[in-house]
């Protein structure tokens, strides 16, 4: 039986450069922070997904 992949994509910044996206309270920081969430159930799409974050944001692309 082949395994079933899910995985989620979150995204993270201070200041909001999508329509998706959702202000809320950093608690560790104190701030206001802006987050995206995108659930995926192909590997290939969330593969496809972190390596274009990655080539924009090389340094800050962080893999669970």
């Amino acid at each position: 039986m082949k395994k079933r992949f899910s995985a989620s994509i979150n995204i993270i910044a201070d200041q909001k450069f999508g329509k998706d996206m959702k202000k809320k309270k950093d608690k560790t920081i104190q701030k206001d922070v802006y987050t995206y969430e995108k659930k995926m159930e192909k590997k290939k799409e969330f593969e496809d997904y972190v390596n274009l974050v990655r080539s924009v944001l090389p340094d800050r692309v962080v893999v669970l």
